[in-house]
């Protein structure tokens, strides 16, 4: 998150930053108790607002699909893409 705060500090509010890694530890908790027959293959984050989460999620499953969807696309966004897609390719 350092990485991120570094690139757009504009964008990384701490309120924001707290909920948003509470709720992918909510969803990540919850995927652990999902049978394992039971393929969960999508995720869809409805109203993402700056679309922490779903780019966290994107960045945690590489393997599954993940729709963030709101009314417009924050620049927010595009600045959580790159500093995630910086980690993943740095681990590669």
């Amino acid at each position: 998150m350092l990485a991120v705060e570094a690139a757009a500090p504009q964008y990384t509010r701490l309120k924001e930053l707290v909920e948003s890694v509470e709720a992918f530890k909510l969803i990540v908790a919850y995927l652990g108790t999902v049978d394992p027959h039971t393929q969960v293959s999508s995720f869809f984050d409805l109203a993402c607002g700056h679309g922490l989460v779903g780019v966290m999620l994107a960045y945690a499953y590489p393997d599954r699909r993940v729709m963030a969807c709101d009314r417009q696309r924050r620049p927010s966004f595009d600045e959580f893409v790159k500093a995630f897609g910086a980690f993943a390719a740095a681990e590669a």
